[in-house]
């Protein structure tokens, strides 16, 4: 076996510039689609390579992931102190966001803003670190694959009885197979027997002995006083002065200054941060890595003139490219009525202007960027005067009024007129008003990984193409039709093939082209996906039949023999992700779970998530 660094280059320079494709057309799903493997199995020569490599996937994970907090950690503490070196700017600041503190005495909340500027300000590492070092949970477990003292494979017709059953009672030993291994008609078929036919009896040991470990460990969650992150509800919310320590015994930060820094934080990071949200280091760093933690460079993703800004923040919608849920929620609607979207937004604009005499540019800049919905965006650029594109928050007055940093009374104002012109355009049903979020996990993965799921040799061997000289017809069909076929190393590839163009290519592709929605993240058998409301029916049918093989509801793909393929009459519409070749599936009697959570737009994302993880555990899996 090679040193574990060789394994490394080596993959590294087979995907040595993956982000070519993302950048020059912006089809590529594997970059902008989260499908990191939980569970890596591999073989190495001995027990201290295996303890090496273990421990040596541990470190780089965790040093990895903490430079890329760090690197977004230092680069706020550096952006919030460029934005308040001085009294004229602390004076532009202040006035920006004080209609946010009617009720609050001005001088104090000054004060607070010059001491951002000062290094002895910046008291939250240890809460910092707290929360990133409780990120990831590693741990591996090892096994013996085969007997150490014995080869790995051996010709029967070199060794008597006795010979071939000490090896084989050797490697039952080591593999803890629960049935016959191998059977008399394998003995008797076979000419040489390998450690392949234990192959899935060793991946079930692995599998209970991480789980033992998973069970028993003992992973401890950092005490979180004070305010929560207000998208998961999970961990404190961050803020400079947070001295951990200081407030473990149930204290927080004053929310006056909770709200006083997220506030500057939307002004230092226009795009990222609205003002209104106050997030853990943990979203901090997944929000902000993809330019501010060295993500994107090392992705090969180069931030050039086309997606850089006059005061370098960049093009976040450019970069993130992930739409709100206002814009989830109105892409079916979008995309089959473009023009109705543009004169929404026409009538929006004026009346806005005439109501609130506000400046278009405060207006546009919020909503005419792109949905970052593909097929939206698509048929608005097709269908309408798309210019820099139209975004979906033109939907929602609470998501428009932070946009445009109004103040209470204005954003009243501006809660009327929407309602007054969604009624006028289209009725009671506003397009943006639900949303759907869908979660999906594959059912029995670990039958499919130690063999139980597979079939006879039957459904596999072709006849015609064994030399059956020497096997006589009552072991043969003994083999045939009362044998499973083993899950061997190669079959174990063909189910990684399956789950990988499942996740890779398939979910994307039903996700986001067939449907108007966008993947949140498909790693081998997890998914998780919105979506428009009007979408949710073609999405689940065509989400069964890829995972299991069946006919496509929509007839693009062919599905003989349990295979995806795209049907060569349609070949002149094939999307750029999908390969001519064969898909692999699950097969016929493949099922998964499903949780999916019809959520109006009023609905907070925390209670969203929630109810989701019930509906996918409490209600599917049982």
């Amino acid at each position: 076996m090679q040193d574990e660094s060789l394994i490394i280059d080596a993959l590294q320079e087979e995907y040595n510039n993956p982000a070519n494709k993302f950048q020059t057309n912006l089809q590529a799903q594997s970059l902008s689609t989260a499908g990191f493997p939980n569970v890596i199995t591999v073989l190495v020569p001995n027990k201290e390579e295996a303890t090496k490599l273990g421990q040596h996937l541990d470190k780089i994970l965790k040093e990895r992931w903490l430079k890329m907090s760090n690197e977004v950690r230092n680069k706020i503490k550096a952006k919030v102190r460029e934005l308040l070196d001085n009294e004229q700017k602390i004076e532009q600041v202040w006035k920006e966001i004080s209609s946010d503190f009617p009720n609050s005495e001005s001088d104090n909340l000054k004060k607070e803003l010059k001491q951002y500027y000062q290094h002895g300000c910046w008291e939250w590492n240890k809460l910092w670190d707290a929360q990133i070092s409780n990120t990831w949970e590693t741990y591996f477990v090892g096994i013996p694959f085969g007997h150490p003292e014995k080869a790995l494979e051996i010709d029967i017709s070199n060794l008597d009885k006795n010979q071939q059953e000490e090896w084989i009672e050797l490697q039952n030993q080591i593999a803890k197979a629960t049935i016959e291994l191998p059977t008399n008609a394998e003995r008797e078929t076979y000419t040489t027997l390998n450690i392949g036919t234990w192959w899935g009896s060793l991946q079930a040991r692995l599998g209970n002995a991480i789980q033992a470990i998973k069970n028993t460990r003992a992973w401890q969650i950092p005490v979180a006083p004070g305010e929560r992150s207000t998208l998961s509800g999970q961990y404190s919310a961050v803020h400079p002065r947070f001295v951990y320590q200081q407030f473990q015994n149930g204290l927080g930060m004053p929310s006056e200054s909770l709200r006083l820094f997220w506030n500057v934080m939307g002004i230092a990071f226009p795009g990222l941060f609205n003002g209104s949200e106050k997030l853990n280091a943990i979203e901090l760093t997944k929000r902000m890595a993809w330019k501010h933690g060295g993500v994107a460079e090392s992705l090969g993703v180069l931030l050039n003139e086309n997606n850089r800004s006059n005061n370098d923040d960049g093009d976040y919608e450019g970069l993130i490219r992930f739409p709100n849920l206002s814009s989830i929620a109105a892409a079916h609607f979008a995309t089959y009525n473009p023009k109705k979207v543009e004169k929404y937004w026409n009538d929006l604009r004026r009346e806005i202007y005439k109501t609130l005499r506000l400046q278009y540019d405060i207006f546009c800049s919020g909503t005419r960027r792109p949905f970052q919905v593909k097929r939206a965006d698509r048929a608005l650029r097709e269908g309408t005067d798309y210019q820099n594109g139209y975004n979906g928050v033109m939907f929602s007055s609470k998501w428009l009024a932070d946009d445009m940093n109004l103040e209470t009374s204005a954003t009243n104002e501006l809660r009327r007129i929407i309602d007054e012109l969604e009624k006028k355009h289209f009725g009671d049903n506003n397009p943006a008003d639900w949303w759907v979020l869908v979660l999906g996990d594959g059912d029995g993965m670990g039958g499919y990984v130690n063999g139980r799921k597979l079939h006879y040799y039957q459904d596999y061997i072709v006849e015609g193409l064994v030399n059956r000289e020497e096997i006589n017809d009552e072991i043969w069909k003994e083999l045939l039709e009362n044998t499973k076929k083993r899950m061997g190393p190669a079959t174990h590839v063909g189910l990684n093939r399956a789950l990988l163009d499942f996740s890779n290519r398939i979910v994307p592709y039903i996700t986001e082209q067939r449907c108007c929605g966008r993947v949140i993240y498909s790693g081998g058998d997890d998914v998780m996906a919105a979506l428009p409301l009007a979408d949710l029916p073609k999405f689940l049918l065509s989400l069964r039949a890829a995972w299991s093989g069946k006919t496509d509801p929509e007839n693009e793909f062919n599905s003989n023999g349990g295979y995806w393929q795209w049907k060569t009459e349609n070949s002149s519409k094939k999307p750029l992700d999908i390969p001519p070749r064969p898909l692999f599936t699950m097969g016929k009697e493949a099922t998964m779970s499903l949780g999916i959570v019809v959520a109006h737009k009023s609905v907070p994302l925390p209670t969203v998530l929630e109810k989701i993880w019930d509906a996918e555990k409490e209600c599917a899996k049982k």
